[in-house]
């Protein structure tokens, strides 16, 4: 992680390419690109996203499309911003004759994300499951 000389930075990884941040506007930041806070819950839906593609893939499940919200409960204390819940919705479309094994998908999902497990110890992590049957 870098500062960019302004009111953001830039993450360098070794196998992908630049990922910039930034400070929100209503923080006195440009708003140029995501927040931490935004970078965090993308973190839990891109692993809920890997794991449940890692079992479609490995159980055969005809899945059409993934799509995964997470949103975070914060709440402002004597020690500062805190996050007290975060919330996930993993929505998929499958074949009808699939839906079952792709709710499976998404059970796995949700019990082997390591980032969801991990963050489970300092508070609520929730996650739901919608399925709809798409041909």
């Amino acid at each position: 992680m870098e500062w960019d000389g302004e009111t953001g930075g830039v993450i360098r990884c070794n196998s992908c390419s630049e990922l910039r941040l930034d400070t929100p506007v209503e923080f006195d930041g440009q708003g140029r690109a995501p927040c931490p806070d935004q970078l965090f819950l993308a973190s839990i839906s891109g692993c809920l996203l890997t794991t449940f593609l890692h079992f479609a893939r490995r159980l055969g499940a005809d899945v059409r499309s993934v799509n995964i919200h997470s949103g975070a409960d914060l709440s402002m204390g004597e020690e500062g911003y805190r996050i007290r819940r975060v919330s996930s919705r993993i929505l998929f479309e499958a074949a009808p004759e699939a839906i079952e094994l792709a709710e499976r998908c998404a059970r796995l999902s949700r019990e082997y994300c390591h980032i969801t497990r991990s963050l489970e110890a300092s508070f609520p992590v929730n996650v739901e499951i919608e399925a709809r049957a798409r041909p």
